[in-house]
């Protein structure tokens, strides 16, 4: 009876061990992923962080709003140190079809300190939240290149007046489809082709970064719009939610 005592004292010993020697594992695995993902930030490269992360993020984040993003943490915290030894988790579960790997905890920088989680599936980071006093709400001031909006208003100028009033419409964010139904830009195609004729030109007047009363940031962004038969104004307007800018306004008829 006393061996086997000891056996299975021996065996939980070894449990124990094994337990510990995972949760030091999980621990090392997640300050690595961690330190990936920051010295990708910290690099100034927006394709450096677009590598590490699921395609489906990927769609949600605009490269304009990552890059000034990227250069307000490099800006405000400076280089990475290290993953707080006292405050720091990782843990590793599944949804049934990919292993889920959570890490959140403190990060230490030149500068100061900052909260960051990080959620990976299969290895791909599909949701990352990085919050500090030094880093505030406040550091997008508008797209330092706005080559992705531009293509994005003259694409949906272009669908709605003389292309697919469907393609214009999934361009919309879904509150802007609730607002204006389908058959709305439908009539604009119809008046479009009755009034101006096949659009000859597309020249931005102006575009403007607003802080919105309500705390909003957007971005409006004004053509010149010159058809066959006649011309007028069309003016799109983008709004900026996490790292992305939605399509949530737009006037065909802009005075």
């Amino acid at each position: 009876m006393k061996k086997l005592l000891q056996i299975l004292g021996g065996v939980f010993l070894l449990l124990i061990v094994g337990f510990i020697a995972l949760l030091v594992w999980a621990q090392r695995e997640g300050a690595g992923k961690q330190e990936a993902f920051f010295q990708a930030v910290l690099s100034g490269q927006p394709q450096q962080v677009y590598a590490l992360l699921d395609p489906a993020l990927v769609r949600e984040i605009d490269e304009p709003v990552l890059a000034a993003w990227m250069q307000a943490v490099r800006d405000s915290l400076g280089a990475f140190q290290s993953m707080s030894k006292t405050d720091f988790n990782t843990s590793t579960d599944t949804d049934g079809e990919r292993t889920i790997v959570k890490s959140e905890g403190t990060v230490v920088f030149e500068k100061g300190e900052a909260r960051s989680a990080l959620t990976f599936a299969d290895g791909r980071i599909v949701s990352f939240n990085v919050e500090s006093e030094r880093l505030g709400s406040g550091w997008f001031r508008g797209p330092a290149d706005d080559t992705v909006y531009r293509t994005r208003a003259e694409a949906f100028i272009r669908e709605t007046m003389e292309g697919e009033p469907r393609k214009a419409y999934a361009m919309m964010h879904p509150a802007l489809q609730e607002k204006v139904p389908l058959a709305t830009l439908q009539n604009v195609h119809a008046l479009a082709g009755e009034q101006f004729g096949p659009i000859q030109s597309l020249t931005v007047e102006s575009a403007e970064f607003l802080n919105a009363p309500d705390g909003g940031q957007k971005y409006l962004l004004v053509y010149a719009v010159q058809g066959e038969e006649a011309s007028t104004r069309v003016a799109v307007e983008f709004s900026f939610t996490g790292l992305q800018g939605v399509l949530t306004a737009f006037d065909f008829a802009h005075q």
